[in-house]
């Protein structure tokens, strides 16, 4: 969300943020399952560096 807001921001509109989809759910700290390594979590982290570079990305791109 923060990079398409940014996109959105730096095309001169305003956008208002509607977040879904939501990939998180409540805590599970105290399950077991919560500690076991599982593809699901693998793609949220690649999910959260994917955009972490697409954001260093738009702020190069934006640059000079």
């Amino acid at each position: 969300m923060p990079r398409s807001m940014r996109h959105f921001r730096q095309a001169g509109l305003k956008p208002l943020a509607a977040p879904t989809h939501y990939l998180t759910q409540p805590d599970q700290a105290g399950q077991l399952r919560h500690w076991v390594p599982s593809a699901t979590h693998l793609r949220k982290s690649e999910r959260a560096l994917y955009e972490a570079l697409g954001l260093l990305a738009v702020g190069w791109e934006h640059e000079g």
